[in-house]
């Protein structure tokens, strides 16, 4: 008989979607082995009405499967890494990071066919601050909107007629399979116009802190690429994590060479309160503790 390995993840179709993936890398590596999805609810899944912005604590899509971790109850667990706190629940760690999906954000219109043609006062559905703040940016005159669900759920009130357009993730897009949905134009965003969400597109797989045994198959399917800009952005994140509730921060890293380059942004709904920036550097976890040592300079 094959020794199972239980792998827990949230119940939305995406979060299937990226378990199913990592476990059929898995499969290839370990024959031997049988993973057992187990699905768990959250409490980010549980209340679909309060906008994400307003929960005011990280890890409502994470910590009951982190305590499922801690408890025994799944051996691993497949996570977006956007949806990790910047400090994982104690006894836990991120044993990998597959090869990353893309990063950047999409625009999806209703009638209009990019940016600049939406209408003024367009009503816009995001349920991040940081694409919220990045579309003003672009776009002082669109007014952004909450909205929630899946995607799947989120395309069907954009086709209603619910807003005119929607900001969502290339990565989940991409991972399930959709591509310019008929009735619908799509602009993708780089990160000099969106700097996407720490993690955004890259997969976390946490464990036990001292289950080397699942360490070790994890370790299989790590990217070196997506490890070292994972480490960047999450350094950075968790330099700039005493900003004020009004505030956000994103970042963004690609490797170039023999380096790791990392963009960076700050602001708020504040008109003028907007920063960004480019570093540099070799180590990961360094090069984002630097960054944001020199965004908050920008202060003195």
């Amino acid at each position: 008989m094959k020794k199972v390995i239980r792998v827990g993840t949230r119940k939305s179709p995406l979060a299937m979607k990226q378990t199913k993936l990592v476990v059929t890398d898995l499969q290839q590596v370990f024959p031997e082995l049988a993973f057992e999805v187990v699905e768990l609810g959250t409490k980010g899944d549980r209340d679909k009405q309060t906008a994400l912005s307003q929960f005011g604590k990280e890890g409502i899509f994470t910590d009951e499967i982190g305590q499922a971790i801690k408890s025994g109850t799944i051996d691993f667990a497949v996570h977006s890494l956007k949806d990790l706190p910047t400090v994982l629940t104690e006894g836990l760690i991120l044993a990998s990071h597959p090869k990353r999906e893309n990063p950047f954000d999409s625009l999806i219109m209703r009638t209009a066919t990019s940016l600049e043609t939406l209408p003024v006062g367009a009503v816009i559905g995001t349920s991040s601050l940081r694409r919220e703040i990045e579309l003003l940016r672009l776009r002082p005159d669109v007014t952004p909107v909450s909205i929630r669900g899946n995607i799947d759920q989120r395309l069907a009130q954009l086709a209603k007629g619910d807003f005119d357009g929607i900001i969502l993730a290339n990565a989940g897009l991409n991972r399930l399979g959709w591509q310019n949905h008929e009735g619908f134009s799509l602009v993708s965003f780089d990160q000099e116009r969106f700097i996407p969400s720490v993690g955004q597109g890259i997969l976390g797989l946490e464990c036990r802190k001292g289950d080397h045994y699942i360490q070790r198959i994890l370790a299989s399917v790590a990217d070196p690429e997506t490890m070292s800009c994972a480490a960047a952005e999450r350094a950075f994140l968790l330099g700039m994590s005493t900003l004020e509730a009004n505030q956000t921060s994103a970042a963004y890293a690609h490797v170039q060479g023999d380096e790791i380059v990392l963009t960076v942004m700050r602001g708020s709904r504040q008109p003028g309160d907007y920063q960004r920036n480019v570093y540099k550097g070799k180590d990961g976890h360094a090069l984002g503790l630097a960054a944001a040592q020199g965004m908050r300079k920008l202060d003195d």
